[in-house]
């Protein structure tokens, strides 16, 4: 995984202020194989309970991150039970590590 601990750090700070308590983070994409470089910060938030207004609340998080890691590019996508699973999200889920 190619990420610090002050990344994952700020990550799950920032995720649990925004959604609150009760989310898990995942770690998807290019940063999660060691042997590649650079890439963008793709991020599967998951949660039981719906999320209102899911969209916004990716945007919100994007922003946030991306400033808080320093100008990295991050990818956020939200899954709660209110939508059945996606592609991209039964991607994010088989290859993704939990933060």
């Amino acid at each position: 995984m190619r990420l610090t601990p002050e990344q994952i750090t700020i990550i799950k700070s920032i995720v649990l202020e925004l959604c609150g308590s009760g989310v898990t983070v995942r770690l998807f994409g290019s940063r999660v194989d060691d042997h590649k470089k650079g890439g963008d910060i793709d991020l599967l938030i998951e949660s039981a309970l719906p999320i209102k207004d899911q969209v916004m609340m990716e945007c919100q998080l994007t922003s946030r991150l991306y400033f808080a890691l320093g100008g990295f590019k991050v990818d956020v996508l939200i899954k709660d039970g209110s939508f059945p699973l996606a592609p991209i999200h039964e991607r994010a889920i088989s290859q993704g590590i939990f933060l």
